[in-house]
């Protein structure tokens, strides 16, 4: 652990006997981190995230993905910005 420095950063690491690994490091607007431990299966896991004003983001192999936007919704969102509510196309813009 690590107490805050003169810009008010902070860094924090453990590893416990079981095998998870957490490390931290940031500020009260930013904080960055990664923890990892071994499933009960035997499969490695490692989470890697970032919280700042935008919000919580995680990524991890892991993690479930969404399926891809089929081919007839990415039309018709193509059809929506190109044409006006009646139907008529839309001018083009310059």
């Amino acid at each position: 652990v690590s107490p805050l420095d003169e810009q008010g950063i902070f860094k924090f690491a453990f590893k416990t006997s079981n095998g998870i690994n957490v490390q931290t490091a940031g500020s009260a607007l930013e904080t960055i981190g990664i923890f990892s431990y071994t499933s009960p299966e035997g499969v490695p896991i490692e989470t890697r995230y970032i919280a700042d004003e935008l919000g919580f983001h995680v990524v991890g192999k892991h993690l479930p993905r969404p399926p891809p936007t089929p081919s007839y919704i990415l039309r018709a969102l193509e059809y929506i910005r190109t044409h006006n509510e009646d139907g008529s196309p839309k001018a083009p813009t310059l």
